[in-house]
This record gives structure tokens, sequence and C-alpha cells, in this order.
């Protein structure tokens, strides 16, 4: 993987720089990209703008939107009460929260692994006509979902990323600690582990300094993105790459202070008939040419990023954009395969499918033959399916 000392070689710093070669470009947004590898950094670059109407070039500590990033804190916040004995994963979210009116109980472990059956409020939102443009605080979405007297599925039939039970997490974690939210966050992970530059921006009117904007491309032009959903524990957050570095250190140690916190976060969580999903506590986890992948992935209308550990490699990836097409997971899994190339046990998604292409067939007495791995052309990720003459499991 490396060069001399701890610096990923030329041909391989080469071959990921050309990734991003339009973000280089006159003019354009941009994003800062950051590879450790044994708790060192080895790759770092800045691309683009942060600001296009200023030509303000983004820097290192330039702080972006991570937006669902977000929730690898809360994993990790929920993770700490348990281990301090101040709420189990297992008990029920109405112990906490009272107003939440669902039939039957709901475990907060059931809210971590997207697997609650609830209805997202921010999809209720959008059904209705309200997008991002249209200002909802993080009340407007409670309130909606202290509405529900009923559940999309039975909790524990699917897992449906649903951003809803990361607000609600995060009102937990605000009930149990008599803490607000960002306050607790700050005492108990920010602080200890020298994140300064990482805040709460919980609404378009915080001013938060060397922020950069975010753009959307929109025929042949730039616009801004822009949202107003109070989105807090879904996806409030903002930092910058030195801070989300020391995220990684965490996730290195595998705790905070001397409490454990990734080994239950890396937990896949499990259906009601056994299946695991590809989603811990807060945290994806996911396999690529036979190693873990741990990530999240996070996007905002103008932001999107991603946080990557593979730990059986000791390596880590941080990329924040301000770019609506960056593309985050593609750019993972092909940044891996260049880093890691030579380190990885198996051969590549893409060329495995080009070699085991099925024979196609719409008769449900040979879907049987259609069983096998196939891959997400846009995200490079593999899928396991398995089909029978009823239906197709995934």
């Amino acid at each position: 993987m490396r060069g001399n000392g701890t610096i990923l070689s030329r041909d391989r710093a080469d071959k990921i720089d050309a990734l991003f070669a339009k973000w280089t470009e006159k003019g354009e947004p941009g994003g800062a990209l950051a590879l450790v590898c044994n708790g060192e950094l080895i790759h770092q670059r800045c691309y683009g703008l942060a600001n296009v109407e200023h030509r303000v070039p983004i820097q290192p500590d330039t702080r972006f939107h991570i937006a669902s990033i977000t929730k690898t804190f809360v994993g990790a916040a929920i993770v700490l009460l348990h281990r301090q004995g101040k709420l189990s994963l297992d008990g029920d979210v109405r112990d906490h929260v009272p107003e939440l009116a669902v039939p039957a109980p709901l475990s907060l472990r059931r809210l971590l692994t997207m697997t609650s059956g609830l209805r997202d409020s921010m999809e209720s939102m959008t059904l209705r006509g309200v997008w991002f443009r249209y200002p909802r605080s993080e009340k407007d979405l409670l309130d909606l979902l202290f509405n529900q007297r009923s559940m999309s599925w039975p909790t524990g039939q699917r897992c449906v990323y649903t951003n809803i039970n990361f607000n609600l997490l995060s009102l937990v974690i605000e009930r149990v600690s008599g803490r607000p939210f960002a306050e607790f966050l700050a005492e108990n992970i920010w602080q200890p582990l020298g994140m300064a530059a990482t805040q709460l921006r919980d609404s378009n009117t915080i001013v938060v300094p060397d922020l950069a904007d975010a753009y959307i491309p929109h025929e042949g032009k730039l616009v801004k993105g822009a949202w107003a959903f109070g989105i807090a524990g879904a996806g409030g957050l903002v930092s910058n790459l030195p801070d989300l570095m020391r995220w990684q250190g965490m996730f290195r140690a595998g705790g905070v202070g001397g409490v454990k916190l990734l080994d239950m976060m890396a937990e896949r969580g499990q259906l009601n008939d056994g299946r695991l999903v590809h989603y811990g506590l807060g945290l994806g986890v996911r396999g690529h040419r036979g190693v873990t992948v741990l990530c999240h992935g996070g996007s905002l209308p103008g932001y999107k990023a991603m946080f990557a550990r593979v730990p059986e490699r000791d390596f880590g990836l941080v990329l924040l954009s301000n770019r609506e097409d960056a593309e985050p997971y593609t750019r993972l899994y092909q940044i891996i395969d260049i880093a890691l190339d030579g380190e990885l046990p198996e051969p590549s998604p893409s060329d495995l499918a080009r070699s085991r292409l099925p024979a196609m067939t719409i008769a449900k007495e040979t879907w049987g033959a259609l069983d096998g791995r196939y891959l997400d052309a846009k995200s490079g990720e593999p899928l396991d399916v398995k089909f029978n003459r009823d239906t197709a499991t995934i």
C-alpha cells in the first residue's frame, strides 16, 4: 500500500487524484480527502472551492456538513449510556419517550439497526409536498412521529433506512443524560478526543466559520443546496478532516476514555427470522473483496460525505464534499481498490460480474438459476440474491 515511510506511493496517489480530476477544474466546488493506515496519515488532498462566488479554496480545516455520519456519533452515545448503566439497548424507547404511541414495545436496538418499522417523518412530509426548502423544525418531525398509531410493518420484519429513528434517539440521549444532545456529545466524545471543530448546526441560520457552501449542478449551472428540516441526530453535525481523523482514532482504539464502544456498534442487526442486516448500531457493516468495511455515508442537498474503516487492514478514509454529484459510496470502493491493491483476498466485484453473468429468464420455475452475487453498477457493492417461486430475497 505504501511507498517510502508512511506516504502512499506516487502511482497510487496519482490514481486516486485522477478520480477527482473534475473537482480541480477552474471554478468547481470539490472536497477534502484523507486516508489513514496503521494510525498514521498516508494521503491528504483538498480539491476545488469551498465558495465558488468568492473563489475560496478548500483547506484541510474547511468544515462541511457530514449529514448522516452524525448517526455514528448517536450510536456511540447510546452505547456509552448503555455501558454506564443509564439505559438498556433492549429497553423500550417508550420508557424514555412516553409520547410515542406505537402499539407494541420498541427497543432502542431496533431504532439503531433501522429495523423499527416506524414511518419516516421526512418521507411523510415529502409525500404531502413539503421538501427541503420549506422551514420545518425537529419538533415538527417529532410531532408527526408522536401522532403515528401504527407501523409501516411489524418491528423487526424489515431493515429500512429511516431517519426519524435517530431524531428519536437524540431525544432519548437528552432525556437520559439531562443534557442537550450537542452538549452531551461535546462533553463525552468531542472534548475527550480533541474534536474542537465539530458541532451541531440544526438550522441554516447558524453561522459556522470555515463552512463550505453547498452546490448542485442544474441545467449546466450551479445552484446552492438548501434544506430547512431540523435534523439533529439524523444528520445535523458539521466537521472537518482533522476532527474526523480523530474520530478514526476512536474507531482504531475501539472506544473513548477507556469505555469500549465499537464492539457493540459493529454488531449487525438481526431480523425476526434470524437474518442479519448490513447495519449495526448507527454504523454500516459491509463486506468488500473479503474484508469488512465499517462505514457511513452522508447526504444533504449539495453536501456528500463518507467515513469508513477497514479493520483487517487498519485502513481508514474520510471524504467530505460540497458538490451534489460526489457519489461517496462509489468513491469509497474505488479508493479501497487502489490503496489496498494486492492486499485484498478476493477479486473485484466488477471482474466477478463480468465472468459470471447468468442466463436471464423470467420463468418462475427457473428462478433458482439466478441465485448468486450481483453487482450494483452505481455503488460498486455486491448483493447476494436468492430467488424462490414466490418471492426474491436479498
